[in-house]
C-alpha cells in the first residue's frame, strides 16, 4: 500500500516514513509542500495520505491530494 505523510516538521515526517516504510509491503513517502505533494502524486496514488493538522496549507495539500486521486 502506497502512503503519504505531509508534514513541515522534517523530523515527523521522515520519522513516519521510516517507521512506516516496508511494514506488511508498506511503500511510505514524504511531502512539505505542493511542489513535493505533486511529484509524490505523479510518481504513485496513495492509498493513504497522512497530513499534519499543523501544517498550514495543510487542508489545501488534501484537497489537491483528492482532486488528483479521490
Amino acid at each position: 500500500m502506497d502512503i503519504l505523510l505531509i508534514s513541515q516538521g522534517r523530523l515527523l515526517r521522515d520519522a513516519l516514513v521510516a517507521a512506516l516504510q516496508g511494514v506488511h509491503g508498506n511503500r511510505a513517502s514524504g511531502a512539505f509542500c505542493r511542489d513535493t505533494v505533486e511529484a509524490a502524486l505523479a510518481a504513485s496514488v496513495p492509498a493513504v495520505v497522512v497530513v499534519d493538522a499543523a501544517h498550514p496549507e495543510g487542508a489545501a495539500l488534501a484537497a489537491a491530494v483528492r482532486a488528483h486521486a479521490p
